[in-house]
């Protein structure tokens, strides 16, 4: 039985037909992939070096007896890199629980369907039958991670990273539904569903 609350959210997406088998969410719990092996170190690097340089254009332009525009520009020339750098080492990890939180996935009798409830309502889907391969990622505890075709090399760079707005070269990555619970069974179901399919 599919929630109330995740059924509404796919109502209107449904084709003639189409019924609801599974829906769920992300977790929002679970906040680093695998790019953050890159994007973690790098970010500090990032925030550190732009403090030092910042303290060491506002140290110049106090330290200077004159007052003119271009030791005033200095300091306010780091301020934007400065806060690049807190993102990268702190805000985008709330920008993807807010992300996720507003994302939620659905496997229904002819499609797999992501809903995306940020700025806009996207919707990515594909049909059962038309989806080259299912690869699942799961964890002990049962969370895990399954893509539905195969994405555009380097896209993972910034799928889930909090990058994910600079990746429009990447708009037709696969559709994957992230970090959910009971992965394996919905895994299972998307298999089954796509054999019945096919053989029909």
């Amino acid at each position: 039985m599919v929630d109330s609350t995740l059924y509404t959210i796919f109502r209107d997406e449904l084709l003639n037909g189409e019924e609801i088998l599974w829906a769920g969410q992300p977790d929002p719990t679970v906040l680093f992939s695998k790019s953050d092996i890159f994007n973690i170190p790098f970010g500090i690097f990032w925030l550190g070096f732009s403090i030092v340089w910042e303290g060491a254009a506002i140290t110049s332009a106090l330290h200077q007896n004159t007052s003119n525009a271009v030791s005033l520009a200095f300091p306010l020339f780091g301020v934007p890199f400065v806060l690049i750098g807190l993102y990268m080492v702190a805000g985008r990890f709330l920008y993807k629980k807010w992300k996720r939180q507003r994302t939620y996935y659905a496997v229904t009798n002819k499609r797999i369907l992501v809903v995306k409830n940020s700025k806009r309502r996207d919707l990515q889907g594909a049909y059962l039958e038309t989806i080259p391969v299912v690869n699942k990622s799961i964890r002990r505890d049962g969370r895990g991670t399954i893509t539905f075709g195969n994405s555009t090399p380097g896209a993972w760079m910034y799928e889930d990273s909090g990058f994910d707005f600079m990746g429009a070269y990447y708009a037709e990555r696969a559709p994957t539904f992230r970090d959910i619970n009971d992965a394996e069974k919905v895994y299972r179901l998307v298999v089954d569903l796509r054999k019945t399919r096919q053989v029909n």
